[in-house]
Formats: C-alpha cells, structure tokens, sequence
C-alpha cells in the first residue's frame, strides 16, 4: 500500500494544478488573515479570539472545495486511461488499491493545512488562543478532511465519470455543510407542538378596578421544537469542529460582560447546545414579575451533552460502506462491463 500511495502522491506533485492550487490557498487565507487583523487594528478593537476560529472554518470551507476535486478523478480518471488495469494486474487486491488512494488524497489534503498552519499559528498568538483550543481543533479539521477525501475517493469507484463523482461529493458536502443547517431553520420553524401550560398574569377585571391582582390560568401555547430537530446537525463538519473545541467565554477582565463565547467556535456550539433544550415550560410561567434573571451562554451550557463524537461516528461508517461498495466494484474479474469501458 505504501508503494502505491507514493505514486499517487507523486503523480499529483508533478501537475503543474498542484502549485496553482498551493498558491490560490496561500492569497486566499493570507488575504482573509491580513484583512482581519489590520480592520480590527485601525478600528482600536482587540484582535481577540475570534481571528484563529474564522480562519480555521475559512481553511475548512476551502477543504470542501479542494479535497473532492483532488481525489473525485482517482479510480474512474485511472480506469478510463488504462493505468488502473495495469494496478489490477500487480498483486495489489481491490481493497488495497481503494485505500491507498483514499490515503494519498487525505495526505494531499494535508498539504494544504500545513500551508495554513503559519496563518492559523499567526491567529492563535495575535488572539492569545490556549492550546487546548489549537490541538482540538486541528486534529478534528484533519479527522473532517480524511472523511472528505475517503468520500470523493469512494464516488470515483462507484461511477464512471470523473465529472460526476466530483460533482456528487460536492452535493453530499453541501448536503451535510449547508443543506443541514437550511433543514434545522425550516423544520424549526414548521415543527411545533400545542401545549396547554399554567401561566401567572394580571386579572385583567380586577385592574379596571384599580387593583393588581395575579391569577393563574391555563392557556394554550405553541412552541417551536427545535429540540427534536437537532440532530440533524450533528454530522455538520463544521458544527462537529465547533463542538469538539473546548469552550471559551468572556471573563470580567477589561470590562467585559462575563460567560459569553469570545470566538466563533464556542458561538456555534452554544447555539448547538441550548438547542437541545424543550422550550415548553414544565412549570408556571410567571409574567406577574420582571424576571432580569436570564442565564449566560456558560451557564446554558452546562448540563447540556457533546454530540460531536455521534456526527463523526456516522461520518466514519458511511465512508466505510462507500469505500467497500467502491472495493467490490474496482474488483476483478468483472461479471458485467459498461459499454466503452477500456479494460487495456
């Protein structure tokens, strides 16, 4: 396997796409990194934290664009030109030839986020980023490309078409990137549940008499259940790095408002977390006081449960059943071939 992924690699390092590629990487983050940081010197702000966390999520939607087009054409483009028949004939087993090509492409991907890594080092020193943060969330955005690459790789075995494989790891990523977070909003908005629930409210009667009297009634509510909609963001790439990064919040220093999130990441899982929470009341709802008493994002936090290890876990298995349906159709002896297929 080791010799194959070598050729691999080799083969991609000799394109004259892959330098373009480095070097629209660099301008890309370089110019996203330097406008950030010099808008938020010349308006007086503090960098703070939240530079490091924009730009790994920049690096991470850059993935989604580059690691499909990068391992999308590996079996069907080494099918169609003959190179794939000439592997098939060596020792190298199907599964063997699947993975090493899965492997070469997540590797290449990683070339790319060492390119980043002087920009993202940049972002956590000029942020004051603690290291906890950095690790974690590095190793998921590298867990995140290894399903990006073993994805496209497994729809170049499955299809024949280059174009096409490409394109479809482009749609499941949109899918699992953006089309989860469009079903969350709408399914939000559409799912609700009727409850009757006691409230405490001024008896209108006895105020046209000038008195303030509170009574409890029951009055029927509706509520939107987005607590039975959440998990379908829990295989969002980018709600999976969120979530997985340890959380982050103000403290009283400098005047702050403390217990809310100082970065991009922790907003994003606060908002994942305090949606897991049912927004019927299972007590009186008490609208004879002002209640100034509202919880902080850190407080809402606490009680709430990770759901980070569930999305990459159904990642991890649905990459593995592409990976061996593309096994079993890169197989030989083929029990059936399409018409054109080149076999020499």
């Amino acid at each position: 396997m080791g010799t194959l992924i070598a050729l691999e690699l080799r083969t991609r390092a000799r394109g004259i796409g892959w330098i373009v590629l480095q070097i629209l990487w660099v301008l890309a983050i370089g110019g996203l990194t330097a406008g950030v940081y010099f808008t938020a010197t010349n308006s007086g702000e503090p960098v703070g934290k939240w530079l490091y966390s924009i730009i790994l999520y920049f690096t991470l939607f850059l993935a989604t664009i580059v690691t499909p087009a990068i391992g999308g054409g590996s079996i069907n483009g080494d099918r169609a030109s003959g190179l794939l028949t000439q592997v098939q004939t060596t020792a190298a087993s199907a599964s063997t030839i699947v993975w090493a090509k899965a492997f070469a492409a997540w590797i290449a991907s990683l070339g790319f986020v060492l390119t980043a890594a002087p920009f993202l080092a940049f972002a956590a020193w000029a942020g004051g980023v603690d290291w906890p943060v950095v690790l974690v969330s590095v190793v998921v955005l590298i867990a995140e490309l290894a399903f990006f690459a073993a994805l496209s790789v497994a729809f170049s075995g499955l299809f024949s078409r280059s174009v096409f494989s490409v394109a479809l790891s482009y749609l499941v990523i949109a899918l699992l990137s953006v089309g989860t977070v469009l079903g969350f909003g709408i399914g939000s908005s559409l799912l609700t549940s009727t409850r009757d629930v006691q409230v405490s409210t001024y008896d209108e009667s006895a105020s046209e008499l000038g008195q303030a009297n509170c009574t409890t009634v029951t009055e029927q509510r509706t509520y939107q259940r987005a607590d039975l909609l959440w998990p379908v963001l829990a295989a969002n790439p980018f709600v999976i790095v969120a979530d997985a990064t340890p959380a982050r919040f103000t403290t009283a220093a400098g005047g702050a408002t403390p217990g809310y999130p100082d970065n991009l990441l922790t907003g994003v899982k606060v908002a994942l977390r305090t949606a897991q929470a049912s927004p019927i009341p299972t007590e009186t709802v008490n609208e004879c006081t002002w209640n100034n008493d509202t919880l902080t994002p850190r407080e809402q936090l606490a009680g709430t449960q990770p759901v980070w290890f569930y999305g990459l876990a159904a990642q991890f298995v649905f990459a593995l059943v592409l990976l061996g349906w593309a096994t079993a159709r890169t197989r030989l002896p083929y029990r059936s071939l399409k018409k054109g297929t080149r076999i020499v």
